[in-house]
């Protein structure tokens, strides 16, 4: 199947309006074009778009941030000679 900007635009639209979406998320929607995996993924490689495992958020417990908190409390005040002593 030829590559049309009609047909570009839609993949794009797709992605945008949902950026963590796998390959198969974004071709299901365009069973009616007839366009396949490989198509999409070129699409996507000409639009400069790259699948990235999204990173985790570190949640932090209460117990952590109370820990943080004090932990900058006391640091508060420290000047440049106190950061280069701690290291």
């Amino acid at each position: 199947m030829k590559i049309t900007k009609a047909v570009q635009q839609r993949v794009e639209d797709l992605v945008k309006s949902n950026l963590l979406a796998s390959l198969e998320q974004i071709t299901d929607p365009l069973v009616d074009l007839d366009i396949g995996h490989t198509t999409v993924d070129t699409v996507l490689k000409q639009l400069g778009f790259k699948f990235r495992i999204p990173r985790k958020k570190p949640y932090l417990h209460l117990f952590q941030k109370i820990q943080y908190k004090f932990w900058c409390c006391t640091r508060l005040q420290w000047g440049c000679i106190h950061w280069r002593q701690s290291v």
